[in-house]
Parts: C-alpha cells; structure tokens; sequence
C-alpha cells in the first residue's frame, strides 16, 4: 500500500473513533405532576389525559410542554394552548391534554 493511502487510512480511523457515540434518542419520562381540574397525575407517562369538563384548568408540574386540545382524546390538528412546564393555564374548551 502506497504511503499516502497508509496516512490517509490512519487519519479516517483515528478521526471515526473520536467521533461520539449516537445512540437511539428515547423519549425521556415527563416525570413530577400535572393537574387538570383538581385531578392530579403524579409521574405521568406520555398520553392524553381527559379534562372531563368544558374547559380545563391545567397546572403542568412536569418537565416537558402539555399540550391542550378541544378533544378529549387530543386528536385534533392543532392545539387550542401549549402550557409550558412549570406554569399554568386555564383553557377554555380544553377537553383534552397530552403530554409527550
């Protein structure tokens, strides 16, 4: 093997192993509460939780967005408010709220 071949093979190992490692990217547990209307979920796993009222009062105590629909089952295409973690939001026609 011509030495500039053996060089340049050298340099694309050495730099492929310094590269870091990618993983596969898991959705992490939103983890701490989220409350609708008085009804608190502690730890709550990624889904849809109905407000199973007109309007929801929801206090997002987790680490990621809760996202507000006008369906129970959140699957409408655009949500009605995002309530960001930590914060809190009355949405008036909320029936349905998803966390990821």
């Amino acid at each position: 093997m011509p030495r500039a071949s053996v060089l340049m093979y050298a340099a694309a190992t050495a730099v492929a192993l310094t590269l870091p490692f990618a993983g596969p990217v898991v959705a992490a547990e939103p983890g701490g509460s989220l409350t609708i209307n008085g009804t608190t979920y502690n730890d709550p796993r990624p889904g849809c939780y109905p407000s199973n009222a007109p309007n929801a009062l929801v206090v997002n105590n987790t680490g990621v967005d809760a996202y507000v629909y006008a369906d129970p089952h959140c699957r409408d295409l655009k949500e009605l408010q995002v309530v960001a973690p930590g914060a809190s939001g009355y949405v008036s026609g909320g029936q349905g709220v998803h966390i990821i």
